[in-house]
């Protein structure tokens, strides 16, 4: 189903310890039917996955942040710390009319 308003939010997410360098929660996208909002954050999510960038690094720097646009205002908090990882900050949501961008994708 399509959304008639999508919401953008900066959320900081880490793992747990003990965790793999494989183990970012990428399902989770699609679970909040959310994307990354540039290509930056694409990138580094990208990292985070295969033999990117080992989990220890990644909590010893207090995670990642990452901007997503989701159909949504607020990500599933309970399923993400079910895959392991926490989300540790939200910033302010950006609320925008979906059908402004319904030209775009043709």
């Amino acid at each position: 189903m399509k959304a008639d308003r999508f919401y953008e939010r900066r959320i900081r997410v880490m793992p747990r310890m003990g965790l793999t360098a494989h183990d970012f929660p990428i399902d989770m996208l699609r679970y909040d039917q959310g994307h990354p909002t540039n290509e930056s954050d694409s990138h580094l999510i990208l990292r985070c996955l295969g033999e990117g960038v080992p989990m220890a690094e990644l909590i010893e720097a207090g995670g990642i942040g990452i901007t997503l646009r989701m159909a949504a205002e607020n990500p599933t908090f309970r399923r993400w710390e079910s895959f392991g990882w926490v989300i540790v900050k939200v910033g302010e949501v950006w609320q925008a009319d979906a059908t402004r961008f319904d030209g775009l994708a043709s």
